[in-house]
């Protein structure tokens, strides 16, 4: 039996979605409109984006504490700092981590705008195809790193992510045997697991900073992005960013700049809604529920480029299974992220509606009862405390 669970974090992921389309739609307008690509200006715009973000919420939170009013968008507010929660790790180390989270962030950002392209002279929808790598490796990452329990469906949807993972990587070379050049395809898909990898680099030092030191998000993407402008700004030296601007500054109309200079303030605007969204999805319900928008419309995206911009080398046999693949690769993402429950050979024992019916059992019990049952659940305990709230 298969049962769907609509949980209410979809709502963060879906603005997470929106706004970082409206983000790419902005730059497509720009670059076909102004024949202009400023890549490291969008760079200085989403670092502003994170500190606009960041400085926004935190200041929604401290409002809407001082009312004692309940927080609607974003609702754990400030009760870590009332209850005066000491940090895990010390502050130097604390603000190490905050570091590399924008580190990590920064080379993303050099990743998408630089090596992904590369790969779409291959394939359009290669990288989006290859999204699956962030689940793996946050996957991997909270087990291992965050001490995060790896439960029966957690490894049984992994496993066919992965097979579908290594078709679609093999499938690619097949299907363009006379185009692709090995050594070159490999550096693609390298580049690409880079890519997701740093995304969950940084997705996992922002949610231990949250979950063992109590930050609050808000001022850590807050820091996150001044650390990417002092970056931005060392590079800078090597680099003129705001070349391309003064260019467009000297040619244009006066009309003409300002709508340019609109369109990137709309970009700011939505770096910041992309940030603070994103953000709060990682923390609250874990680098895995976040990635879900790296791969989840593929099937979409796979109609759009094949149609639009002849992509799958136009093969309609190679189409089809690369549609198939995303399909039960988002069927089996669901079902790690408890979207999809299986009832069948235990696959539904761990989940977090599972835990809870099991405590709520327990809980009605005297300890004789619970002394005579032969197989006491400890994972009650366990599990609880390290689920994330789904409320």
């Amino acid at each position: 039996m298969i049962k769907l669970k609509l949980r209410r974090h979809m709502f963060y992921l879906l603005a997470v979605y929106i706004f970082s389309n409206i983000r790419l739609s902005i730059k497509i307008v720009i670059q076909s409109t102004y024949k202009i690509s400023p890549k490291f200006i969008y760079l200085y715009l989403m670092n502003l984006g994170q500190i606009f973000g960041g400085l926004t919420v935190f200041i929604y939170q401290k409002k809407t504490s001082k009312k004692k009013e309940t927080d609607k968008y974003f609702g754990f507010s400030l009760i870590y700092n009332k209850h005066q929660l000491k940090f895990v790790d010390s502050q130097f180390k604390v603000v190490l981590l905050i570091f590399f989270a924008a580190f990590f962030d920064y080379i993303e950002f050099i990743l998408a705008n630089f090596a992904i392209p590369e790969i779409k002279s291959i394939s359009e929808s290669l990288d989006q195809r290859l999204g699956c790598i962030s689940i793996i490796s946050s996957s991997l990452a909270c087990t291992y790193g965050l001490g995060f329990k790896f439960a029966k469906h957690h490894k049984f949807s992994l496993i066919f992510v992965g097979i579908c993972l290594f078709i679609t990587i093999i499938s690619e070379k097949l299907f363009n045997l006379d185009k692709l050049i090995l050594t070159k395809y490999i550096l693609a898909i390298f580049f690409s697991i880079c890519h997701y990898v740093t995304i969950t680099f940084t997705d996992v030092i922002e949610n231990y900073l949250f979950d063992y030191n109590y930050l609050n998000p808000f001022k850590m993407i807050m820091v996150e992005g001044i650390f990417e402008i002092i970056m931005s700004a060392l590079y800078s030296l090597y680099y003129l960013p705001f070349y391309e601007l003064k260019i467009k500054y000297e040619s244009l109309s006066t009309g003409e700049f300002i709508g340019l200079i609109i369109l990137l303030f709309f970009y700011l605007f939505c770096s910041a809604g992309l940030n603070a969204y994103k953000i709060y999805s990682n923390v609250i319900y874990g680098p895995m529920a976040r990635s879900l928008m790296d791969y989840f419309l593929n099937p979409i995206f796979n109609i759009v480029y094949f149609f639009k911009y002849d992509d799958f080398n136009k093969n309609y046999y190679f189409f089809v299974e690369s549609e198939i693949l995303s399909l039960i690769v988002d069927f089996f993402c669901c079902v790690h992220n408890e979207y999809i429950v299986i009832y069948y050979c235990g696959l539904d024992h761990d989940t977090r509606d599972a835990i809870d019916l099991r405590a709520i059992r327990y809980e009605s019990l005297s300890l004789d009862e619970i002394d005579n049952i032969d197989e006491f659940e400890e994972d009650i305990i366990t599990n609880n405390s390290e689920l994330k709230d789904t409320n």
